[in-house]
């Protein structure tokens, strides 16, 4: 790859007027432009462009449409969009997805396109379903949208898996791992967003222990979905990994912060979400 400049990440500066030598899909060297090299069967003339490692979308959801309104005629579109979604992804520069929260039947239908190549997406990690208890959020069951909503779940597979009982979370925490889920993703708002139901069921603290026992015996980050100050400063006590949005309903103190550097917590925010507690 000829005459490019190099975006050097690590030490947040541009390189102009290199070359690269690429061997087997790897980076062998960078070069100053012009440099003569043995061997070369091909190149590229980048004409000054950049060349930058591919970015990572930490939070995203590949087969959730973002859709006010879901009519069952529309189901074609929605599954077209899904296609389409890993290749705006991979045209924007984006190479690696971390997929919070997803239809599992849908996503595996994609990760096996992207493997054989029939679609082109980025690499992804995941968590499958979310883990949620019965009632919480999303707090909206499939079977309120539509009389047909547990038929389309028996296609796609259900985004979260909700728990009835220490037993049922158990069985289906290991289920989704079973699918190739690497993190687990918990739920820890305790208001209603979507319904305007008020007050909705959260995690018991012995189930949130087992949850967090479980992750540390697989050797699994967990994930924490938490709008509200509540969800936040309640996962704070266990050993979590990263907070997804970040609470957007009241101030995060200089104590919380504290906390979270001292732990090591990932804050993942969404601009999307930020602007919706904005709007007034």
């Amino acid at each position: 790859l000829l005459d490019c400049a190099v975006v050097d990440v690590m030490a947040g500066r541009i390189v102009p007027g290199r070359d690269v030598v690429i061997e087997k899909g790897r980076i062998a060297a960078i070069l100053p432009a012009g440099t003569r090299t043995d061997g070369v069967n091909s190149s590229i003339d980048a004409r000054g462009a950049y060349l930058m490692p591919g970015l990572i979308d930490a939070h995203c959801h590949l087969t959730v449409q973002s859709s006010a309104v879901f009519k069952l005629s529309d189901l074609s579109k929605h599954v077209r969009q899904i296609k389409r979604n890993g290749l705006m992804q991979v045209s924007a520069g984006v190479t690696t997805v971390r997929d919070t929260g997803a239809f599992p039947n849908m996503l595996g239908d994609l990760l096996d396109d992207y493997e054989k190549g029939s679609l082109t997406g980025p690499r992804v990690v995941h968590c499958n379903a979310l883990a949620n208890i019965d009632g919480g959020h999303p707090d909206v069951k499939s079977s309120e949208v539509s009389l047909l909503g547990p038929l389309t779940i028996a296609f796609t597979g259900s985004m979260t898996f909700d728990y009835t009982g220490r037993r049922d979370l158990m069985k289906k925490l290991a289920e989704n791992v079973e699918r190739g889920a690497s993190f687990v993703k918990l739920t820890m708002d305790d208001r209603s967003l979507i319904c305007g139901r008020g007050a909705i069921p959260v995690y018991e603290d012995a189930d949130l222990k087992a949850i967090f026992d479980f992750a540390e015996s697989r050797g699994l980050p967990v994930a924490a979905h938490t709008l509200m100050h509540y969800g936040m400063k309640r996962v704070l006590n266990y050993p979590i990994g990263s907070l997804e949005h970040i609470t957007g309903n009241a101030r995060v103190t200089d104590a919380e912060i504290a906390l979270m550097v001292k732990k090591g917590v990932a804050i993942v925010p969404t601009l999307q979400i930020g602007h919706n507690f904005a709007f007034r």
